[in-house]
């Protein structure tokens, strides 16, 4: 065996370990960070930045602050990830 296959093969198992161990951080992501599921939830927002209004346990309140302007999102949790059910901007007021 020549060492050129040895570190192919070892380049491959470290390939498929780290998109194994991304692919588990993703999932953390939508099921047990709601605070991280918003940025992958809603990536066309630019969020700035986030603040939890609520937390009913399944369901939370965000003030979402974005390049645009604010935004309420409410999460739910359902079949053990995080949704939005509510997205509403918010008016600044003159």
């Amino acid at each position: 065996m020549s060492i050129w296959m040895i570190l192919a093969a070892t380049a491959i198992i470290v390939a498929f370990a780290l998109l194994a161990r991304a692919s588990l951080n993703l999932h953390a992501a939508l099921t047990d960070k709601p605070d991280l599921a918003m940025y992958i939830l809603m990536p066309e927002t630019h969020i700035q930045k986030i603040d939890l209004l609520r937390d009913h346990g399944k369901e939370r309140d965000y003030l979402v602050t974005t390049a645009t302007g604010s935004l309420f999102v409410k999460l739910q949790k359902s079949d053990g990830k995080w949704n939005i059910i509510e997205q509403e901007p918010l008016r600044a007021d003159e």
